[in-house]
């Protein structure tokens, strides 16, 4: 066992395994590496791609509310009227609301339904873009 310790570095000394923090039959030199937890990760990624995320969420998530917006008001949709027909106007006075705000709002409820898409897409896709903002800006 000494000739084999020696000669390798490792020692073959037992050591009891109700121990915390004991490894048995190794040496306290080999520690072993710690892989980062998922949340470091994220934490890390964002930290090197945080702005160009933000704001490529903030267009993908516009350019959404864009187009929604645009299929509301071609489709002529009167959000006051929608809400009167679903009986709102017995809990609150839905004549002093403006079209225009509820319009909005229901195009911002429809292009949240996408957002079970967008955002593992733009997850995704961040780094890439990101390194090739990097090499633009060179």
């Amino acid at each position: 066992s000494a000739a084999l310790s020696s000669h390798t570095g490792v020692s073959l000394t037992a050591r009891p395994l109700l121990c915390p923090g004991v490894r048995g039959f190794a040496s306290p030199s080999e520690e072993p590496k710690k892989e980062p937890s998922r949340w470091e990760k994220i934490k890390a990624t964002f930290r090197e791609h945080g702005p160009v995320f933000v704001g490529f969420y903030a267009v993908t998530w516009l350019g959404g509310f864009g187009v929604c917006w645009t299929g509301v008001t071609i489709a002529g949709v009167d959000g006051v009227a929608l809400l009167q027909y679903l009986g709102a106007d017995n809990v609150f006075d839905t004549s002093a609301l403006s079209p225009t705000l509820v319009n909005a709002l229901i195009a911002a409820e429809i292009n949240e339904l996408g957002e079970f898409v967008r955002l593992p897409l733009v997850i995704a896709t961040t780094p890439a873009l990101s390194r090739r903002l990097k090499a633009l800006r060179r």
